[in-house]
């Protein structure tokens, strides 16, 4: 059972490198600098005491690839189930066959990256990394993982292939779900139209695909026509969440690449109550078109996609087909 947070904060994305082994096109940070860092042992003992003292629920290990910071990673993961917190693993699975499979055990959630059939999957991440996912899940799988979920980034480019993918995720046994993609676009790289996204959403209703974006809450709720009194969720940038960089950088969402502070040289739990940005986060009634929208209350619009447009993460979410 998750326990119950003493702040409010759920999730705490934790970056503990900025190097990855991958170029991969539709990347929302840049993890492969020639002054990438990563965490050290001092920095994690940081994190763990906030986890602990703040009784965050929920810690995602991610990169980068985090798996670049070779065997530690374990034990971090570890350090951090000892202080009550379930610890979620990101990865592109490339290195994953490197370390026994019941080691990754130690976490609740092993999330692959899986972006579209083979062909698609190759050209955005490089050649012959499909074949190294599947070798990767193979290996998770003979581990025993409670719960293995190969995530899908949807775009213009691979949008089609949904169903594939989902397909794939049954027969394998293991859980899908999508995120969307809020970057620049680049050839067939593009964010998906309103009516796109929402019929990826739709999608996601029917076949029972996992989607934490905000715009979901709206198509799971449609039905009940008072939901917005008796359910509140939506984006959690700020809200219920926050990311730590590799530079101890605190951000609101790791798609939303704006610090409101440094723990070098601040306390995170003194940035969650008392910084300027996140208390706009949480006045949705400021923001621009969802300020006024029924649905507020269980959505409030993905702030990294409004960030991403025009650098305003208090704009409208462009993959929003709800009428003004």
């Amino acid at each position: 059972m998750t326990r119950e947070s003493s702040s409010g904060l759920y999730l705490l994305a934790v970056e503990i490198t900025s190097r990855c082994n991958l170029r991969c096109r539709h990347c929302y940070g840049d993890f492969y600098d020639k002054d990438a860092i990563s965490m050290d042992d001092a920095a994690i003992s940081t994190i763990v005491s906030f986890v602990e003292r703040m009784r965050i629920p929920n810690v995602t290990l991610t990169g980068g690839e985090p798996l670049l910071a070779g065997s530690r990673v374990f034990r971090w993961a570890r350090e951090l189930q000892d202080v009550g917190a379930a610890v979620t693993l990101t990865t592109n699975g490339l290195l994953a066959p490197k370390y026994p499979s019941n080691w990754f055990r130690v976490f609740s959630r092993v999330q692959l990256s899986i972006d579209g059939t083979r062909e698609e999957h190759d050209r955005l991440r490089g050649s012959g990394t499909y074949a190294r996912v599947l070798e990767a899940l193979e290996h998770l799988k003979r581990g025993g993982l409670r719960q293995i979920v190969l995530m899908m980034t949807v775009h213009s480019g691979n949008v089609s292939s949904l169903l594939d993918v989902s397909s794939f995720a049954t027969e394998q046994k293991v859980e899908f779900a999508i995120e969307r993609y809020t970057g620049p676009s680049t050839g067939d790289l593009r964010m998906l139209t309103a009516e796109e996204f929402h019929g990826a959403l739709e999608f996601c209703q029917t076949h029972k695909a996992h989607c934490l974006d905000p715009l979901m809450e709206t198509v799971r709720h449609r039905h009940l026509p008072d939901f917005q009194i008796r359910h509140r969720g939506g984006c959690t940038a700020g809200i219920a969440a926050l990311a730590i960089t590799a530079g101890l950088d605190v951000l609101p969402c790791v798609r939303l690449r704006s610090p409101i502070g440094n723990l070098d040289v601040e306390d995170l739990e003194d940035l969650w109550e008392h910084s300027p940005a996140l208390k706009r986060l949480r006045n949705r009634r400021s923001f621009e078109s969802c300020g006024s929208c029924v649905h507020v209350a269980v959505c409030g619009g993905c702030r990294a996609a409004a960030f991403a447009v025009d650098g305003d993460f208090l704009g409208r979410d462009p993959g929003c087909w709800w009428p003004q």
